[in-house]
């Protein structure tokens, strides 16, 4: 889940104690999501040591001092289980004395599982809520794969290949000028949604109606064109239309980017908020087509 605090918090319960520091602290960086992180005093492997020490405090009986009782549940299941075993074989033992350290052993047990009960919710929350994403971009991804697969294969296969060639220069070499690879990625997104475009409304030598031309090179006039066919609704016309202009305004602000240069960090998120926004669009396109032809075949 990549929840590193919670992660270094339960491995602090169940952790023996000892053994070789340097072999620790390399296990518990692997916990992490980001192990850059270690070490710096206010983290969330610090922080997770911060909440163990102040769940595990205590005030001695016997001094009034406080303490942090830092066993671990193994320990603890251990001396559970020899306390019911003197008692039961009649055994002498301090009875006050271990009977108090028995309470707080049990408290700092009863705390644990509640904390895990408490993570294990949250995480099915969260699981629950990214599966439906899922289903719902999945739906649109299908679509949208399926068509390029069949009609502009290598086009999918370019924008692959830039893709992957930004996320290693992003993973690698993050400060360096990106801006060729992201014009080239931005490039193969308008060439996805003008394929897509082509598909729902081929290009056309009569103009629209409002005297717009639809001819191959004015794709957008044309899936502006298709939407209004498609569409009775004039809200729902409206917000399609929202949408398909905002994507055209993302690409013009990329280019504006990539004329002044562009790390590649930045040039990896930016292209991954374009092609996602780009299926977005298309799958919302292909489904509109498919609704149309569906309603076509009806009457």
């Amino acid at each position: 889940m990549g929840d590193t605090k919670y992660a270094i918090r339960l491995s602090l319960e169940i952790r023996p104690t000892g053994g070789d520091r340097e072999s620790n602290g390399e296990m518990s960086r692997m916990l992490m999501a980001d192990p850059s992180t270690w070490g710096s005093g206010t983290g969330p492997a610090e922080q997770a040591v911060n909440q163990y020490m102040n769940d595990r405090k205590f005030t001695r009986d016997d001094t009034g001092q406080e303490a942090v009782m830092v066993h671990t549940l193994g320990e603890i299941e251990f001396w559970d289980k020899e306390l019911h075993e003197l008692k039961q074989g009649g055994d002498r033992f301090d009875y006050p004395r271990d009977l108090a350290a028995r309470e707080r052993t049990g408290k700092v047990v009863a705390r644990t599982r509640h904390l895990t009960f408490a993570l294990l919710c949250s995480w099915e929350r969260r699981l629950g809520y990214t599966s439906i994403n899922e289903s719902i971009f999945g739906g649109y991804r299908v679509k949208v794969d399926k068509l390029l697969a069949e009609g502009v294969p290598d086009l999918l296969q370019q924008f692959n290949a830039v893709y992957r060639r930004l996320q290693e220069a992003a993973e690698t070499s993050p400060d360096r000028d990106a801006a060729e690879e992201l014009s080239q990625a931005i490039t193969t997104c308008r060439r996805i949604l003008k394929a897509v475009v082509d598909h729902v409304l081929p290009p056309q030598d009569q103009p629209s109606d409002t005297g717009h031309p639809l001819d191959d090179a004015h794709h957008r006039n044309r899936l502006f064109e298709f939407t209004k066919r498609a569409i009775e609704s004039k809200s729902s016309n409206k917000l399609t239309d929202v949408m398909i202009a905002g994507l055209y305004e993302r690409f013009v602000a990329v280019d504006t980017m990539t004329n002044k240069g562009v790390h590649a960090a930045v040039a990896f998120e930016t292209a991954n908020l374009c092609a996602l926004n780009t299926y977005i669009i298309c799958g919302e396109i292909i489904s509109l087509h498919d609704l149309q032809g569906a309603a076509s075949d009806a009457s």
